[in-house]
């Protein structure tokens, strides 16, 4: 049985991305989204969490786009944030992550999280806004965050669990890729070619057979990933996979 969780980023970015999300899991599109918690539209995020208790809502973690929640002096210091406190992306041009500024990022992904739990939402998962949980230097701190608020499903941006450099990391890390916890992800568009040429993409192949969980990350309400959208409404993988079973992350 190939399990597959698809999931829409950015819950909470603005109106437009909220309602679309909000449409895709009415028509059940998807089956997951995740939450940024440095937003202003948090009434409708509860909104949509009490509307759809089928579907799993993890935390988007985000250190390049809004207003910082802690608005740090070390992240200033560093150009992690502006003068007014808003996220630049210089996050992933950072060569050498020194102890007070991982300390600094650990403080201000702390409080999302907890941001999060304060409006009563169980975080299902971490996955990272620009993939910013998957920054060489980072993993300490994303491992640190998992095991402090107990989550041990995480997105892995890889293909293959043995290639994300978390694995190497800490041997924690091996505990979740066994228990087939830390999730393989791409970009729904990216699927469909594979599904099509799956004989051509060994990789993906052998990854579906082995009873992996996939995620299939999607954008709705972004205008540059408009045929994501067409995609998820249209495309079936059924007809491409035997056995699939769609679930979300509290499923596992």
């Amino acid at each position: 049985m190939i399990k597959v969780i698809i999931n829409a980023d950015d819950l909470g970015l603005n109106e437009m991305v909220n309602s679309q999300i909000e449409l895709a899991l009415k028509n059940h599109w998807i089956t997951s989204s995740t939450i940024l918690a440095n937003t202003n539209y948090w009434e409708h995020i509860i909104k949509i969490v009490k509307k759809f208790p089928k579907a799993s809502f993890g935390i988007h973690l985000n250190l390049t786009e809004g207003i910082s929640l802690t608005n740090s002096s070390i992240l200033k210091k560093y150009g992690i944030i502006n003068e007014d406190g808003y996220f630049t992306r210089k996050i992933h041009s950072i060569k050498n992550f020194t102890p007070e500024l991982k300390e600094a990022i650990f403080i201000e992904l702390s409080s999302q999280f907890e941001l999060i739990k304060i409006k009563g939402i169980k975080i299902s998962h971490i996955d990272g806004h620009h993939h910013c949980h998957t920054i060489k230097g980072l993993e300490d701190i994303v491992l640190k965050l998992a095991l402090k608020y107990n989550i041990e499903k995480i997105r892995n941006q890889y293909y293959w669990p043995l290639s994300n450099p978390f694995f190497k990391h800490d041997y924690r890390w091996k505990i979740f890729i066994k228990n087939n916890s830390l999730i393989s992800t791409t970009y729904f568009n990216a699927y469909k070619s594979a599904f099509l040429k799956i004989k051509k993409f060994p990789i993906i192949h052998s990854f579906l057979m082995n009873n992996l969980t996939v995620e299939l990350m999607c954008h709705p309400g972004h205008p540059s990933f408009i045929n994501e959208m067409q995609l998820i409404k249209t495309f079936s993988l059924e007809k491409y996979l035997k056995n699939i079973k769609y679930i979300n992350y509290s499923n596992l």
